[in-house]
């Protein structure tokens, strides 16, 4: 390649590469990236949450048929359920205990879109759901205990003097009159 060649093709190649668009631009990559990042509204903030809620929309459907949308909300929650359970502080047997309580829950919702629900399903649902309860305190540790440590007590009513090694207060000196 001639001398005067590489360097043109640097120069171009540059040239090419800095006019070039960059990651996702463009209308409408701007709005699929923000549908990626809608939270529904039915999400739980987490395990607990979940919990309480199957256990909520389950005693909310009763004997009466459940709608369309009603069922997708209970399935998205069940579906949601091992990704709340890893993001909380329960151990790995725990979550593979939740796993597969949500492979069950799955079933019977299945079974209750086509109609072909049973009240054994209804049962195995409230004996699984108990199941999952037992689990909300491990779920929640690590956050109960942030902010047991974060609460500061009201000391308006009387008052510490620190002490020089930090441990117990030195009560407040009397004054003499």
């Amino acid at each position: 390649m001639s001398p005067f060649i590489r360097p043109l093709l640097t120069v171009v190649t540059a040239a090419v590469l800095c006019t070039a668009p960059a990651g996702c631009s463009g209308p409408e990559s701007d709005e699929d990236h923000l549908l990626e990042h809608v939270i529904p509204e039915h999400k739980p903030d987490g395990y607990a949450d979940a919990v309480g809620e199957l256990e909520s929309r389950w005693t909310s459907l009763g004997d009466k048929p459940a709608g369309t949308e009603r069922l997708q909300e209970l399935t998205d929650i069940v579906d949601w359920l091992p990704e709340l359970a890893a993001d909380s502080d329960l151990k790995r047997a725990q979550w593979e205990q939740v796993q597969q309580t949500t492979q069950q829950l799955s079933g019977i919702i299945s079974r209750l879109q086509t109609g072909t629900a049973t009240a054994a399903d209804r049962e195995a649902w409230a004996q699984a759901i108990a199941g999952l309860q037992q689990l909300v305190p491990d779920a929640d540790a690590l956050r109960r205990a942030v902010s047991r440590t974060a609460q500061v007590p009201d000391h308006a009513d009387h008052d510490h003097q620190p002490t020089p090694d930090g441990d117990a207060p030195i009560p407040p000196a009397e004054t003499e009159q």
